[in-house]
């Protein structure tokens, strides 16, 4: 399973639309051969989870007077490393970041 610092990373919207419209083809057009069930839930869960993970991101950075910045290693506040957006909101609610 990916990191979260990977989800944002890797974050594509044109990925995860293509994901929900082939869903949504499949059930308009009543065509179950389009599904792989078993894999789309797979997907399913890895998009919400990779949306819940950008807004979180999006939220902390704009209540932030810092930028956060992330890359394939973490999340990065003024060269400290985070692995976790939990771990960066608690940095903020601490004020260790003024």
């Amino acid at each position: 399973m990916k990191k979260e610092y990977e989800l944002v990373f890797d974050f594509n919207e044109d990925e995860l639309c293509r994901i929900f419209y082939t869903i949504q083809t499949a059930i308009e057009q009543k065509n179950w051969d389009l599904l792989n069930l078993e894999l789309c839930s797979v997907k399913v869960n890895e998009a919400f989870r990779a949306i819940a993970c950008k807004k979180k991101f999006v939220q902390l950075n704009e209540m932030s007077k810092t930028v956060i910045k992330y890359s394939l290693d973490g999340f990065l506040i003024d060269n400290h490393k985070f692995e976790t957006l939990d771990e960066v909101e608690r940095a903020y609610k601490l004020k260790v970041f003024l």
